[in-house]
């Protein structure tokens, strides 16, 4: 009887160890399989992200490439790039839906940095500030002289509104300053060196329509100051419309739509931008050449797997 109990018992033991070893080499091959998988999709991942820096770093037909198991095909016309890995007898990959990332569509954007000092600008997500762009738009200083309404050469003088007519006014003149001026329909371009100042309250609203913007303010030497930074809480400058600098711009107060494009961008305070109520000048506006004649940097939208 002793001898049939340990016979049962062993052949229990011997069971219950072979579906253990069973299970544990189920578990194992399992754990061998998501690892090989996670590998995979790192392998992906990175790909994706070298030949996403390959389009950005040079011509757009660096973005196609074979590499192994591991290809990629960048379609410039639908701004698509696509993933392929094929190890593992498998396919898999990644399908990227791109966009050309430029100035005019942020809030704030710069070729070097903006300096917030943590202060805030209340913009739309959609709008979220970049700095450390490669480059700036180019102005055509040609372009704006040709369709000039009115061209001030002045020197050292404060213009105040009944100076000003509406449209497109060009200053070449420096040490210019603005008082209580309220223009509409217009752009000031800017092509002296140094400081421009608006004292007091000022507005200066661009044109616009529905397939053309204009930009609101325009300066074109890399020395250009410009200042938002009316002291007196009774008084506020409101510029709609973009306002671009191949110098710094400096803001500390003001109703401002948006974007704001410079070399430099410095943020006294906290303001809030009103680019939920004017997305219309967050577009490529007049004035810097065709949109398409610049390599603009790439980045997704939205990726999804293959």
């Amino acid at each position: 009887m002793y001898i049939v109990a340990v016979m049962i018992t062993a052949v229990v033991f011997s069971i219950t160890g072979l579906g253990v070893m069973s299970l544990a080499l189920v578990v194992n091959l399992e754990t061998q399989e998501a690892v090989r998988a996670s590998e995979i999709q790192v392998d992906s991942e990175s790909f994706a992200n070298i030949t996403l820096w390959r389009i950005n770093s040079g011509e757009d037909s660096l973005g196609t490439l074979i590499d192994g198991d591991l290809s990629s095909v960048f379609d410039s016309t639908d701004m698509t790039l696509t993933i392929t890995n094929t190890s593992n007898g498998d396919t898999s990959g990644y399908f990227l839906q791109l966009e050309e990332d430029y100035h005019f569509q942020r809030a704030m954007a710069s070729m070097n940095w903006i300096e917030t000092y943590s202060y805030t600008i209340g913009e739309e997500p959609e709008h979220r500030p970049r700095e450390n762009f490669e480059f700036l738009p180019t102005v055509d200083e040609a372009y704006w002289l040709s369709e000039a309404d009115s061209i001030y050469t002045d020197n050292s003088r404060t213009f105040y509104d009944s100076d000003l007519i509406e449209g497109i006014l060009v200053f070449t003149g420096s040490g210019i300053n603005f008082q209580d001026i309220d223009v509409e329909n217009t752009t000031m371009v800017f092509m002296g060196n140094g400081t421009v100042d608006f004292y007091r309250n000022n507005t200066v609203k661009a044109a616009r329509t529905d397939s053309t913007v204009f930009p609101a303010l325009v300066f074109t030497d890399s020395t250009a100051y410009f200042f938002i930074n009316e002291w007196f809480y009774s008084r506020i400058d409101k510029i709609e419309g973009a306002i671009f600098s191949l110098g710094t711009i400096i803001l500390r107060r003001g109703e401002l739509s948006g974007p704001i494009v410079g070399r430099n961008i410095i943020v006294w305070s906290n303001m809030d931008f009103e680019d939920d109520d004017n997305p219309e000048y967050y577009a490529w506006p007049e004035g810097f050449g065709s949109f398409d004649s610049y390599d603009w940097p790439k980045q997704i939208v939205q990726w999804s797997q293959l």
